[in-house]
């Protein structure tokens, strides 16, 4: 089976607006739509101290659906991404998927964003990490058929923040921890 999808080794813009979003979507139900893979070569995503965005990948008020492959409907490998008020909704897939196989010390960010109705986790991330840090903050991750966000392989030094996420009514676990680095939920319902 022959899947059309879009592979990011530089960097992807992808800043829309509340008025104007962009949508990354099939443009027929049956194709074979393989989602958006950032490689290793990606160009990450920079934030100020602040977590503002700066440079680098952004999916900024996007959608993407209607994704046909298991990896996941954003699937990203040693880079970081910076995802804002944007919709991973509808995917035959993982929603985010994002994992890591080296020594990485960028920030991946998911904030303000809808992740729901995905036949696998809504966000997954897993893999070896070195001082790389993950933020999942004030999304809502819903309806998802097995976990709304899952974790497993973190090493000593990772650190994952996820606060202020309303992750209900998935189909296992809201959320799946299995790492060794530093874990902060925080106020997550």
């Amino acid at each position: 089976m022959l899947f059309r999808s879009l592979i990011i080794s530089g960097q992807l813009v992808a800043d829309g607006s509340a008025t104007d979003s962009i949508y990354f979507i099939a443009n027929n139900a049956n194709a074979n739509w393989g989602g958006i893979t950032f490689t290793s070569g990606a160009t990450a995503s920079s934030v100020n101290a602040q977590y503002v965005y700066q440079s680098g990948s952004i999916f900024n008020y996007c959608a993407v659906r209607n994704v046909t492959t298991s990896n996941g409907a954003i699937y990203a490998v040693n880079t970081g991404l910076f995802i804002d008020h944007s919709t991973i909704n509808q995917n035959s897939s993982n929603g985010i998927y994002f994992g890591y196989d080296g020594s990485y010390t960028s920030k991946f960010i998911i904030s303000n964003s809808k992740i729901i109705n995905n036949t696998q986790h809504g966000i997954r991330f897993d893999g070896y990490q070195l001082g790389g840090e993950l933020r999942i903050i004030n999304n809502t991750i819903q309806a998802n058929s097995l976990n709304g966000i899952t974790s497993s392989d973190g090493v000593v030094s990772q650190t994952y923040y996820i606060a202020g996420n309303n992750v209900l009514g998935n189909g296992q676990i809201g959320i799946s921890a299995n790492c060794y680095g530093t874990q902060t939920d925080r106020k997550s319902t």
